[in-house]
């Protein structure tokens, strides 16, 4: 993982440092992942896709198809079936056609507070098991990493299941997160659901206040 602990790197991506910082705590060099805010996968998107075997968007607040389209084959939007957000996001993956797009049936347009884990578990977790298994040619390696929690650099992780690493970026400032799915998820897959300061909605809110102006 070049430039993990350069002065550089962290203030371009300060996102992705953090990230990275925790993979390579746990000894990992590549995990899927799955988020929602843009700030949270860009860094790593655009400077170290090599990490990011697949990405799951869930909802995404904030989708580049410049950034994605080196990644389109290796992608999963999940989207709400309603609301003018979900149609902007259809028209935005018409332009990634080697992407995958799975539709919540029934589920209208969500808040960044709506709390989607909770409210669609069985289908959310039943599409990203789906295009996991699908598209997981070859596999990444499965690890067993200690159930255990901790920080690494103001990011907090917590790791449960066993199998191919999955690392879960917060869902926006849902109350639930990943919560509801975790056990389904952490049957198949070794789970790293990430939050503190330097991710989600806290960092943009940082950045927001170190702006100019």
């Amino acid at each position: 993982m070049l430039g993990v602990n350069s002065d550089p790197e962290r203030s371009t991506h300060p996102t992705a440092w953090h990230i990275l910082q925790v993979l390579q705590h746990l000894g990992l060099r590549q995990a899927h992942v799955a988020a929602r805010l843009a700030a949270d996968w860009q860094g790593l998107a655009t400077a170290h896709p090599q990490t990011l075997p697949f990405l799951i968007l869930v909802c995404p607040r904030g989708m580049d198809p410049g950034a994605l389209s080196p990644l389109a084959s290796r992608l999963c939007v999940i989207t709400s079936e309603h609301g003018r957000p979900a149609e902007s996001l259809r028209r935005i993956m018409s332009r990634l056609p080697a992407a995958a797009l799975t539709t919540l049936h029934g589920y209208d347009s969500p808040t960044p507070y709506a709390d989607i884990a909770r409210d669609c578990p069985e289908a959310l977790a039943t599409a990203m098991l789906e295009f996991l298994g699908r598209r997981d040619q070859p596999p990444l390696p499965s690890v067993s990493l200690p159930q255990s929690a901790g920080d690494v650099g103001g990011i907090a992780y917590r790791v449960r299941g066993a199998g191919p690493p999955l690392l879960l970026l917060p869902l926006s400032v849902a109350p639930s997160q990943w919560e509801p799915i975790i056990p389904q998820l952490s049957t198949r897959y070794c789970t790293m659901t990430l939050s503190g300061a330097a991710v989600g909605m806290v960092a943009s809110l940082e950045a927001r206040g170190h702006t100019a102006g």
